[in-house]
C-alpha cells in the first residue's frame, strides 16, 4: 500500500470511529503520548481497558445472576468501568454505561439486562474496530508518514 493510501486509511478509520462516538475527541490526546520509550503506550492502554472490562464484567454477570442482587456492588463496578471508559476516550461505551446506572438506580431491572448487554456489543465492537485500527495505524507510524497525532 503507498503511503497516501495508508494515510488515507489511517484517517478514514479514525474519523469513522470518532464520528460514531466509539472514540470522543481525548483519543487524539491519547495517541500523541506516544514516544521511543513508550512506543505501544496506546495500544497497551486500550488493551488493559478491554481485559479489565471482560473482567468486571464478568463480575457484573455473577451479580445479575444472584437470587438478590447486590445493588451497591453492581454501581461500583459500573462506575469503576464508566471511569476508565471515560478515562480512554470510549465515548459510547461511558455513555451506555451512565444508563444502565440510571437503571440501576431507578430499580428497572429490565433495563440494567438490556443495557448490560448493550455495553457488551459496545465492548465488542469497540475490541473490533481498534483491533483493524491499530495495525494500520502502526505502519503509518512506523513508515514515518503521519504524525502520532495525525
Amino acid at each position: 500500500m503507498d503511503d497516501q493510501t495508508l494515510r488515507q486509511q489511517v484517517s478514514a478509520m479514525k474519523l469513522s470511529m470518532l464520528d460514531e462516538k466509539i472514540l470522543g475527541a481525548y483519543f487524539l490526546t491519547l495517541e500523541t503520548l506516544e514516544d521511543t520509550d513508550n512506543p505501544k503506550f496506546l495500544e497497551d492502554i486500550f488493551t488493559l481497558y478491554l481485559s479489565e472490562t471482560t473482567k468486571t464484567l464478568g463480575e457484573i454477570d455473577q451479580i445479575m445472576q444472584e437470587a438478590v442482587i447486590d445493588i451497591l456492588k453492581l454501581t461500583y463496578l459500573l462506575q469503576r468501568m464508566r471511569g476508565s471508559s471515560i478515562s480512554i476516550a470510549a465515548e459510547r461505551m461511558a455513555r451506555v454505561i451512565a444508563q444502565t446506572i440510571q437503571c440501576v438506580t431507578d430499580g428497572t431491572l429490565e433495563g440494567t439486562r438490556a443495557n448490560l448487554r448493550q455495553i457488551v456489543t459496545e465492548q465488542e465492537i469497540l475490541t473490533a474496530r481498534l483491533t483493524s485500527y491499530f495495525p494500520v495505524w502502526r505502519e503509518a507510524k512506523n513508515r514515518g508518514i503521519i504524525q502520532p497525532d495525525a
